[in-house]
């Protein structure tokens, strides 16, 4: 098959949305094939790397680092439709979904688009009532999604939520994939220190690690403001967040002022090859966010041996086990018992670390693309059947 992915957003840019792509372009070409990716310019000009072509773009201040194109007839985009690619694979919502329609349309082929993000947990960057910005949301999704062939979502959350806005488009459910072996590797007990020390931690002290999109939408300040009593009384428990975002500062103020800093450590961006060297460092992962669609940092970490501490969410049924690879909780002081409960009994904590990574096998970037290998499949047959 001849495939072209589209999204708004592709390296040197990196996020959930980016990595996914890689992944999934990487086992696409590896079962054999053609993949080529039409993305936005990161730097505003018109550029080809091999098999990805960057549109022209600039800014859209709605959300930090978003952008827009309008080039939906140029070079570029005459050139993938003299390619003629057997289907479009969207993976973003906005300008780079009107190219792929645009190719689609020209060529009639199918068009299959992957719904990565829970808008409605980033309205509060443009729009203060979260209820507005819901059906802002709701109206922009059946309008930009309302004539796909297939959507996909990464988990049945994200599904139930767009047939809640009214969305009726055929939907499968397919977990966006990971390349387990970055994770899963062991590390040196010196590498582990040495981190740790960077970080300004003791070799014996109970790490909290959160990684990810330094966002409002996170909680990581409800974790930090509910783990404080528990920091106070016990000075080897530490945290480390992981990556960076428009939530820092505020964050760094509100840790001082709680008087934990030094405790709670931000390390700033973390360039991608690195991030499984934080998780190792660590003991738990810990997260409260619930503007997850999946959330692969939760993989990624239980794939790493360390249990997870999360907060309660649909997309989370089948991820964190409660009690078998992590515990999950509802409010503040349900967070502070997992904490203190999961460092209580050193045994309990081995076989929750053993489980972790038993728990994700089936997450792993093999199964990803053999899946969507096998939609793309289906949704040409049934395009082909009804033509006849």
């Amino acid at each position: 098959m001849k495939i072209l992915i589209t999204t708004d957003a592709y390296v040197p840019m990196i996020n959930g949305v980016v990595i996914s792509v890689m992944n999934l372009k990487e086992q696409l070409v590896k079962r054999g094939h053609e993949v080529k990716i039409l993305a936005l310019s990161d730097t505003g000009r018109a550029r080809k790397e091999g098999d990805v072509y960057y549109l022209p773009s600039i800014p859209f201040p709605i959300y930090p680092d978003a952008r827009v194109t309008f080039s939906f007839y140029g070079e570029y985009v005459k050139e993938l439709i003299d390619w003629k690619p057997n289907l479009v694979h969207s993976q973003s919502e906005f300008t780079s979904l009107c190219a792929a329609k645009r190719i689609a349309k020209n060529l009639n082929i199918p068009v299959i688009h992957t719904y990565h993000t829970m808008y409605e947990d980033y309205t509060h960057y443009f729009v203060k009532s979260k209820r507005v910005g819901k059906k802002m949301v709701s109206w922009l999704a059946r309008i930009l999604l309302g004539k796909v062939d297939v959507i996909v979502t990464p988990t049945r959350k994200v599904s139930d939520a767009l047939k809640g806005y009214g969305l009726n488009r055929p939907m499968v459910s397919i977990p966006t994939g990971i390349d387990l072996s970055r994770f899963t590797g062991s590390m040196e007990s010196a590498e582990r220190d040495g981190l740790r020390a960077g970080l300004g931690f003791g070799k014996e002290d109970k790490v909290l690690v959160f990684v990810g999109r330094v966002g409002k939408e996170k909680n990581i300040d409800f974790v930090v403001s509910q783990l404080k009593g528990l920091m106070e009384r016990d000075r080897t428990l530490r945290m480390a967040v992981v990556g960076d975002g428009p939530h820092k500062k505020e964050l760094e103020e509100l840790v001082k002022n709680l008087g934990l800093a030094g405790q709670v450590v931000f390390t700033g961006a973390v360039k991608p090859e690195q991030v499984h060297r934080y998780y190792k460092a660590a003991d738990v992962f810990v997260n409260a966010s619930e503007s997850e669609t999946q959330g692969l940092t939760y993989i990624e970490a239980l794939a790493s041996g360390i249990p997870a501490v999360c907060k309660m969410d649909e997309c989370l049924k089948g991820v964190i086990e409660d009690g078998y690879n992590g515990y999950l909780f509802e409010d503040g002081q349900e967070l502070a018992e997992c904490v203190k409960r999961i460092f209580a009994d050193r045994a309990a904590y081995d076989r929750l670390s053993e489980n972790a990574q038993k728990s994700v096998l089936r997450f792993s970037k093999e199964e990803f693309g053999r899946r969507m290998e096998k939609l793309y499949q289906f949704v040409l047959m049934k395009k082909s059947t009804a033509e006849k």
